[in-house]
């Protein structure tokens, strides 16, 4: 008996979203009998996609004419909702994918929903417990557990999360995460041995000349940071880039990189407060390949990145949280991260702390190298499986 092609959407609409969700397509295309997938562009933040295709082929796509000129999420969420309403009345899929706690991943699990089309949540089940930390994202990721038919998950502690608010032992399935896919291949693949002197200038000319300001300088240490979160905004942002500002002019010898993010109160208090500092780095945002680069290059990072929270670890580097709770211990308990918040006092110490250790070539006592927690690379194998055999009980 000939079993019907089963038709999935893979909804993305920020720069996470798909790195994520590339090694899922790849993983799909991997089926041609089986499996058609289109990957639907919500355009939640079209801006940051740029340079993503000469990575990943994502193949088949449909744009949705949606536009978020304004980071208002009352307007961008009813824009997302119709748009994908209209998006999954004409096409007839058989399942949707989305990823983790974005409103395009939201929008997309809801509206999935009112068409009675199983949903995939891929990165499912990590919690904070608390509604405004992150904002919004902690209640889009708790609402998408109550629409998803399959919860994938990263680690054991993201099962015990679902577990524990009732979801179907069934519905669960654990992964690891799929950017550890995506950083593997990037790093194996799309970065060469000579990649600084061949290719880094194309990629990202600001990168490529900070760098060469770094290389000249004896005894340097150097950092990351990326700085972005909600809920870190206002007062507590202007504190925290001034004290950055000064521990830059403690140690002249320190250089810190920041690709600054484009809303505009980050990028603005960003410049208002570091941009006369010269040992502070502000560049554009970077495209994937140059910031695992940039990753590679660095003593130790500072972030309240979810993302770099999985990423960093694979480079067996110290991580600062510049968050109160997350929703990623895995990167703590493992003594690759330390949760510092954004208090100036207290992060000051720990990175002070990091830049001595960095002069030193040795590690802070808290941390520990090891492998990363979050995956081994063959996480999206994982979802396609599950998924693919799901389907074809179902039509079979």
């Amino acid at each position: 008996m000939t079993v019907r092609k089963q038709h999935i959407a893979v909804v993305l609409g920020t720069r996470p979203e798909y790195l994520k969700l590339a090694p899922v397509v790849a993983e799909l295309a991997r089926y041609p009998d089986e499996l058609a997938a289109d990957v639907v562009l919500t355009g939640q933040h079209r801006e940051l996609l740029v340079g993503l295709a000469d990575l990943f082929d994502l193949g088949n796509h449909h744009q949705l004419a949606v536009h978020n000129e304004k980071p208002d999420l009352s307007a961008l969420t009813s824009a997302l909702i119709s748009a994908l309403d209209g998006e999954f009345r004409d096409e007839k899929y058989d399942a949707v994918i989305v990823q983790g706690d974005t409103t395009t991943a939201l929008c997309a699990a809801l509206a999935a929903f009112y068409h009675h089309i199983p949903v995939a949540h891929v990165e499912a089940g990590l919690r904070t417990d608390n509604l405004e930390e992150p904002f919004p994202e902690e209640l889009n990721r708790q609402l998408i557990s109550r629409l998803a038919h399959w919860n994938f998950v990263p680690t054991e502690a993201a099962h015990r999360n679902l577990t524990r608010e009732g979801v179907p032992e069934s519905a669960i399935e654990l992964t690891g995460n799929t950017i550890i896919d995506t950083l593997h291949y990037v790093r194996d693949h799309k970065i060469p041995e000579d990649y600084e002197h061949a290719m880094l200038d194309a990629d990202s000319p600001e990168l490529a000349s900070a760098l060469r300001q770094v290389r000249a300088a004896d005894g340097r240490t150097l950092a990351l940071l990326t700085v972005h979160r909600r809920e870190n905004h206002g007062p507590k942002l202007s504190e925290f880039f001034q004290m950055m500002r000064a521990l830059a002019d403690e140690h002249p010898d320190h250089h810190l990189i920041y690709p600054y993010h484009l809303n505009p109160e980050v990028k603005g208090k960003a410049f208002e407060f570091m941009a006369e500092t010269p040992n502070i780095h502000l560049i554009p945002p970077l495209s994937y390949r140059p910031f695992l680069y940039l990753m590679s290059r660095v003593d130790f990072a500072m972030s309240d990145s979810g993302g770099l929270q999985e990423e960093f670890p694979t480079f067996a580097k110290p991580l600062l949280v510049l968050r109160d709770v997350t929703e990623r211990p895995e990167v703590v308990d493992a003594r690759m991260g330390k949760l510092v918040g954004v208090e100036p006092h207290a992060v000051h110490s720990a990175a002070a702390a990091l830049i001595a250790a960095a002069r030193t070539k040795t590690a802070p006592e808290w941390f520990a190298a090891g492998p990363n927690p979050y995956g081994d690379g063959l996480a999206s194998q994982r979802i396609v499986a599950r998924m693919l055999r799901d389907l074809q009980a179902r039509a079979g």
